[in-house]
């Protein structure tokens, strides 16, 4: 028993030191004497009420009970919070408190806009200096700001009982915003949409229809969003709900950007397909809406982050020393990607083309081939081998380009050249022969100009004569040209026409042309040189 009552008291002296403690701890947040200098009287309420565009006031008394007088400094510290309340002193925040005499300190508060959190603790510091020392003693008061029930912030609830209040506040707001979408949606539907519609110019309907989902979504989230606001819904509540509507927000107007993007691209790529344009319509348009879709999602992105509270300056700067190692990392893929943009902006040939091949590709495989796919990276090409050959553009551009389809003037010019023995007659019937069979055939075009025979010049021991006609695809001038051989060689044969032909041959000093079996040729030989046994000379 003795023992029990020995804790007991044991437990109540320890209590009785926390609590001395405490008090000597906790003294200056004590209304009334603070020590034996200063004494602050404060006869505010706990929590003060204020509404918006109004002001509260709060008083202390501060008497000076000490033998010296003393300064004393009145400051203010607010939480993050406050930040939208508008806290002024109204006395002085220096002054001398002499011995036996009192000063008041006044403080008015109000909520500087609607956005002023609806509560918030006012902390005043005094800080008392005198020659016994100094020591700071503080205050701590509330104010609250009284909800704003104005609908549209301009008219407040007239609604009767029992729905004159905040709920039926929110009931109206959110009935009038339903009606405002309502007739939104009907305006765009049967107004804008009809405008659009008689206008030549299609790109008010792109923009119409890519808005009109969105722009009806933002308007109703809105309207739900300033109708919560009447209702006593905490502030940090409020601030994350128009986080979230920001950033639907954002994405709606890259869902939009992206959407008319997409619009346009597919509408420039039929528009291109209808002028022949295929090699931009499949490849460089695609890739511009790619290209355009990825900046406007990223750049929203980052202002979504930004939105957050995010530094972005991070990003941004690891993306561009990423971008750079990219650089140089893909050099030859960056080199080729460009030249493939060139040639798909210059247009120097398109899908189906022939063309005349870079010169290392060309003496390996064949020298002409057709366009089958123009990338972003290389460029396919069949050649007349059937060999599918893969080209980087940066080889193509680089070196010289032919192109046999070109649009301009499709006919391309086929020439037949070679030496005739030079006689009249055997000039004259070839060129009777060569009209003959270049008016015949049927893959001879008349456009631009009729199949010429010309006499070019006289060589050393020969007339140079040329056959000139027009195709109408660069694919039959080498069929049309070895059928136009094949029946010149067999006419030339049937009517005895010569062409002539450098020939070699050895002649000893004592045998004449004639006597090695060239009687018929021997005539048409202007010269030729005897020289000695076993050595060898030119002639015709």
């Amino acid at each position: 028993m003795k023992l029990a009552a020995c804790k007991v008291i044991q437990k109540g002296f320890i209590l009785f030191i926390i609590l001395l403690i405490t008090t000597i701890a906790l003294g200056p947040l004590v209304s009334g004497a603070v020590t034996d200098e200063i004494k602050i009287t404060d006869n505010n309420d706990s929590v003060k009420a204020v509404e918006p565009g109004k002001e509260i006031r709060y008083e202390w008394v501060l008497t000076n009970d000490g033998e010296t007088n003393c300064t004393v400094r009145v400051r203010v510290i607010l939480p993050e919070i406050g930040t939208h309340w508008n806290i002024d002193i109204k006395s002085e925040e220096v002054f001398t408190l002499t011995t036996g005499k009192s000063s008041k300190v006044s403080l008015t508060a109000s909520p500087d806009s609607k956005d002023a959190h609806n509560e918030v603790d006012i902390v005043v510091l005094f800080s008392v200096s005198s020659e016994e020392g100094d020591f700071d003693v503080q205050r701590v008061v509330k104010a609250e700001k009284v909800h704003d029930t104005l609908i549209f912030e301009t008219f407040k609830n007239p609604l009767p009982a029992p729905l004159d209040n905040e709920v039926g506040g929110f009931l109206l707001s959110l009935v009038i915003w339903i009606v405002i979408t309502l007739i939104l949606t009907l305006f765009i539907t049967f107004v804008i949409k009809r405008l659009s519609g008689k206008t030549r110019i299609k790109l008010d309907d792109i923009i119409v229809n890519a808005v009109r989902g969105p722009l009806i979504l933002m308007v109703a989230l809105y309207g739900i969003l300033s109708s919560l606001k009447l209702l006593s819904i905490p502030t940090n509540v409020i601030y994350w709900l128009e986080l979230v509507y920001n950033i639907i927000l954002i994405i709606n107007v890259m869902y939009v950007s992206v959407k008319i993007l997409t619009t346009l691209v597919n509408a420039g790529i039929k528009l291109s397909e209808r002028m022949n344009e295929p090699s931009i319509s499949k490849m460089l348009l695609p890739m511009t809406r790619r290209i355009g879709s990825a900046i406007i999602v990223v750049v929203g992105i980052f202002i979504i982050l930004n939105r957050l509270g995010l530094d972005i300056t991070f990003f941004i700067t690891s993306m561009g020393v990423v971008g750079i190692v990219v650089a140089f990392a893909a050099q030859d893929t960056l080199s080729n990607i460009f030249a493939g943009l060139h040639l798909m902006l210059d247009q120097s040939f398109k899908i189906g083309d022939r063309i005349l091949l870079p010169q290392k590709i060309g003496t390996l495989y064949s020298s002409w081939g057709d366009v089958l796919r123009i990338g972003l990276r290389s460029t396919k090409v069949k050649s007349t081998d059937g060999i599918i050959l893969t080209i980087p553009n940066k080889m193509i551009t680089e070196n010289f380009l032919a192109n046999f389809s070109h649009l301009q003037e499709p006919s391309l010019r086929v020439r037949i050249r070679f030496g005739l023995v030079p006689t009249w007659k055997n000039v004259s019937a070839a060129e009777r022969i060569l009209n003959e069979i270049t008016n015949g055939n049927p893959e001879v075009q008349e456009k631009p100009r009729a199949p010429q025979v010309i006499l070019r010049e006289f060589g050393d021991f020969d007339v140079v004569i040329e056959v000139r006609f027009y195709v109408d695809s660069p694919k039959k001038m080498r069929t049309v040209k070895s059928e136009l051989l094949h029946e010149i060689l067999k006419r030339f044969e049937e009517e005895n026409v010569f062409i002539s032909t450098p020939m070699n041959f050895n002649v000893e000093s004592n045998i004449e042309p004639g006597g090695m079996g060239y009687d018929s040729l021997s005539k048409y030989c202007s010269s030729y040189t005897k020289t000695p046994m076993r050595k060898k000379n030119k002639t015709r």
